[in-house]
């Protein structure tokens, strides 16, 4: 019999395969609802055996309309979703005798996080040609263009530009749009510094521990960051418990603030915030990973 993700599999790419048939406008709802739908699910397994065709259903949606931002953007939105929420976490729970496994893993989230940053990236260009250029060379007059309408292509192109750093800082093209990519950050946390119930300052507080001050990073950044989301999400976001857990109480080795946002993270209800449950799932789980693994993670004897 087959399992419920094959099910979901076929279903989406039988939408993918009768695209002719529809019009761009009705794809754009189906779309919208099926994202809804994934970020919504309380089941991540269910999630991660569809996720994968629902994102080659998204690309082929992108590829058929290369105008339509809507479609670029839902497809950019999958692939970081598919690396952020299920490729790099798996990595990270690899053990060290399993490096090629983790490599591997590492390797995936890694062009995804490309793949997408680079379409949401083609929607900025369309508003600022050369856009990357003059960011690299630390010309930044192109973001006087972008409105809030554009804090979602701003987000993925940054969110997807530092993932892909993140996991490899020596790659050369990565390493050179780490700047651009900050400075799309601070575009968009001037534009709707709320957005997304704080995911830009969710996003910060994941970056800001490893930058120095001068690129707009530092433990004071982080923590400004992480009460500007906590007011923000309402308290009812679990994955921002769970970077302050990672990005700043770590490096800190403050093992009392470490286990206070990982039991923030899991009082949570996951029900709560309904389009975020997934994420809440998802975070709740990881926190239960990083307390039973405390002792590894700060030398505790």
């Amino acid at each position: 019999m087959a399992s419920r993700g094959s099910r979901i599999a076929t279903l989406l790419l039988a939408i993918a395969a009768s695209l002719p048939a529809f019009q761009s406008c009705a794809l754009g709802r189906v779309g919208l609802r099926a994202t809804e739908a994934m970020l919504g699910e309380e089941d991540p397994e269910l999630v991660a055996e569809a996720l994968p065709a629902y994102l080659k259903a998204a690309e082929i949606l992108a590829a058929t309309w290369p105008e339509d931002e809507g479609f670029a953007l839902a497809a950019a939105g999958m692939e970081l979703l598919y690396a952020s929420s299920f490729l790099a976490p798996a990595s990270r729970r690899l053990p060290d005798s399993r490096w090629e496994e983790r490599a591997a893993l590492v390797g995936r989230a890694g062009r995804l996080y490309v793949r997408g940053a680079s379409r949401a990236w083609a929607v900025l260009e369309r508003r600022a040609p050369g856009l990357r250029e003059k960011l690299i060379a630390d010309d930044r007059a192109a973001l006087a263009k972008f409105k809030a309408r554009d804090v979602p292509a701003l987000y993925y192109s940054a969110a997807g530009s530092l993932g892909a750093f993140s996991l490899d800082p020596f790659d050369p093209e990565r390493a050179a749009l780490l700047g651009p990519a900050l400075a799309l950050l601070e575009r968009a946390l001037e534009l709707d510094p709320a957005w997304d119930r704080g995911a830009l300052q969710s996003l910060l507080v994941q970056i800001a521990p490893s930058l120095p001050e001068e690129l707009g990073g530092g433990y004071a950044r982080a923590e400004e960051a992480y009460r500007l989301a906590l007011g923000y999400s309402e308290g009812m976001k679990a994955d921002l418990h769970v970077a302050w857990a990672r990005s700043v109480c770590v490096p800190r080795g403050d093992l009392e603030g470490f286990e206070a946002a990982c039991r923030a993270a899991l009082a949570v209800d996951p029900d709560a915030l309904p389009e975020s449950r997934l994420s809440n799932v998802l975070a709740r789980r990881e926190a239960e990973s990083l307390l039973a693994a405390v002792a590894d993670i700060f030398l505790v004897f």
